[in-house]
């Protein structure tokens, strides 16, 4: 079995999500994680920081040394664009 930390993009101060992915690397924990999307959940107004899944674990990765960092959807263009639809068709082929 495989354990890990997973917090959303509103997962708090930067310094809280630090001690976090910090403790899952020191604990022996298999994975981080974080979210893809930007939302409070549940809504509480709109005026807490937001970070985006990138920005957090490059400063994860920057801190640790032995969990596995990951994420759960990275949308780097429009699923419209035509380099995407063929992106995606040439995956589905194989």
């Amino acid at each position: 079995m495989k354990f890990g930390i997973h917090i959303g993009a509103m997962g708090g101060p930067l310094a809280e999500m630090r001690k976090l992915w910090k403790f899952a690397d020191a604990k022996g924990f298999d994975w981080f994680s974080v979210s893809d999307h930007f939302q409070e959940s549940p809504p509480r107004g709109g005026d807490m920081d937001c970070y985006e899944a990138i920005a957090i674990l490059t400063a994860a990765a920057m801190d640790t040394r032995h969990v596995r960092l990951g994420s759960g959807v990275w949308a780097t263009r429009s699923h419209r664009s035509g380099r995407a639809r063929t992106c995606w068709k040439s995956t589905r082929r194989s």
